[in-house]
């Protein structure tokens, strides 16, 4: 290849990597506040999450992390209300799944999933969102079918 062909082989590679740098994939690069709140209407805790949107993200989950900080999470948005079922194959992370309805209301939470086990574990109601986070944390936020939520910067 003369010199003029690695030019354009250089150009084609630096429009690549540029075009991957200023164009992350849908759901990277925007963090999702999430508030939860009591029964009564207190905050409880704030978590700043990932969103896992499209169904490749949402297969992959939480996997393969080693650790995860105590106001990091992850929040799966879906386009309607069903039961929702998660198991834990391929994450290393104890997790609190948080099922939560179209109206912002906990209806389901699951507390400490263990790391590597594949059983199912259902919403019990239909869930249009579902937050992972660190095991424990539900329990230190006092989070309950019943509980509300909000999201600031969710966009899908």
């Amino acid at each position: 290849m003369g010199q003029r062909g690695y030019r354009h082989l250089f150009l084609g590679f630096f429009l690549v990597v540029s075009f991957v740098l200023t164009h992350p994939l849908p759901s990277q690069g925007q963090t999702v506040k999430v508030l939860m709140y009591d029964k009564e209407g207190k905050e409880r805790c704030r978590f700043y999450v990932e969103r896992a949107v499209t169904p490749e993200e949402q297969s992959r989950g939480l996997m393969f992390r080693k650790r995860l900080d105590q106001k990091k999470g992850m929040l799966f948005v879906f386009d309607r209300e069903e039961i929702r079922s998660f198991w834990m194959r391929n994450t290393f992370i104890p997790l609190d799944m948080i099922f939560i309805d179209s109206s912002l209301t906990v209806v389901s939470v699951h507390r400490g999933a263990k790391p590597l086990d594949e059983t199912v574990i259902e919403s019990h109601f239909p869930a249009r969102y579902v937050l992972e986070v660190n095991a424990g944390r539900a329990e230190e936020c006092l989070i309950n079918p019943g509980s509300k939520s909000r999201f600031v910067n969710l966009s899908k």
